[in-house]
């Protein structure tokens, strides 16, 4: 496959993991990255950025948490990754890696089963966290999307995952929702 459109959308990410993958390795990502992205994989709809300033595409910024804030260097993993971007749902056909992008489906509403699952669950988290202040979404949307952020946290306490991810994660949902009290706090003052 070719590596030219995920080197010319993110060539950091991968430069990063040319640095700890084989080149067969690295080449199946580049063919999985061209089918995510057709799946959506860095749509951003309702995200607001300011024109002129750069910034990492989303299956970047996800690979790069994986593999610098979890410390994961794992191939599946980070294929995992890639795939769980999809804003459509792709089957891969392959048994384990369709399996575990169902369980990040559901990891919403149910504890992650492996560790794959778990820190690109936290991985997945961490970038919604990250971005939702920047979101087009109402007060009361961003706080419902807080609390479901919080409530998916609290089913990543109970798998293992990398400390340093883990408290990454914890540490920017409790950033967030006390950004929304204080801004729904001032508006109720405003009334």
């Amino acid at each position: 496959m070719s590596s030219k459109l995920f080197r010319q959308d993110s060539p950091g990410i991968v430069f990063a993991l040319e640095r700890v993958l084989d080149e067969e390795s690295i080449g199946q990502l580049f063919g999985d990255y061209e089918v995510v992205v057709a799946a959506g994989g860095n749509d951003e709809h309702g995200v607001i950025r300011e024109e002129g300033v750069s910034y990492n595409r989303r299956i970047a910024r996800i690979l790069t948490i994986v593999l610098k804030e979890a410390g994961c260097r794992d191939f599946a993993t980070l294929r995992l990754a890639l795939y769980a971007c999809a804003k459509d749902e792709v089957s891969v056909h392959e048994e384990d890696l369709d399996r575990e992008l169902r369980a990040i489906r559901e990891s919403g509403s149910v504890s992650p089963t492996t560790s794959s699952v778990a820190i690109v669950s936290a991985a997945l988290l961490l970038d919604r966290s990250r971005h939702l202040h920047m979101t087009t979404m109402s007060l009361a949307e961003q706080m419902k999307w807080a609390e479901t952020l919080g409530a998916s946290c609290v089913l990543l306490q109970e798998v293992p995952l990398p400390e340093h991810l883990r408290k990454k994660v914890e540490y920017s949902v409790n950033v967030q929702k006390r950004r929304l009290e204080a801004e729904s706090s001032l508006r109720r003052e405003g009334q």
